[in-house]
């Protein structure tokens, strides 16, 4: 199950990513989508129509620009979890917006290892290869 990741602000939740459920009350999503914002502010509005969530707790490496968004209540459904080989093809179902370009592209590296900041070991991770031209998200 996939959702927009909504940012409350003033009253109006304004849509800043997209997020995929991967447990019942776990969610990922880019974690320059969450950084500036506090738990209480974020929502996970799950697609069609299922609802939103609360956010109670995101755990995040900038580094990796990966979140963990640690969900209030259970989810109606968990996304299957896959495996993809590198060269393999792939997309975003669900931008954050309808004016979003729909991205794709190639796996790059299936299980690239990137070394933990304890050094106590490595993490795989899969690096994607954007055709699109997408937005600046340094800051």
């Amino acid at each position: 199950m996939q959702g927009r990741v909504v940012i409350n602000r003033n009253g109006r939740g304004e849509a800043q990513g997209s997020g995929v459920v991967i447990a019942q009350r776990r969610a990922v999503t880019a974690a320059h989508v969450v950084k500036h914002y506090a738990p209480e502010d974020i929502v996970l509005r799950l697609e069609g129509g299922a609802g939103d969530i609360g956010v109670v707790r995101v755990e995040s490496d900038q580094e990796l620009d990966i979140a963990i968004l640690h969900l209030a209540a259970d989810t109606p459904a968990v996304s299957p979890v896959t495996t993809l080989a590198d060269g393999e093809r792939w997309r975003v179902s669900l931008p954050v917006t309808t004016t979003d370009p729909q991205l794709t592209g190639r796996v790059s590296s299936a299980g690239r290892p990137y070394r933990t900041r304890s050094g106590d070991g490595n993490i795989f991770a899969m690096q994607l290869h954007v055709n699109e031209t997408i937005k600046d998200y340094s800051s």
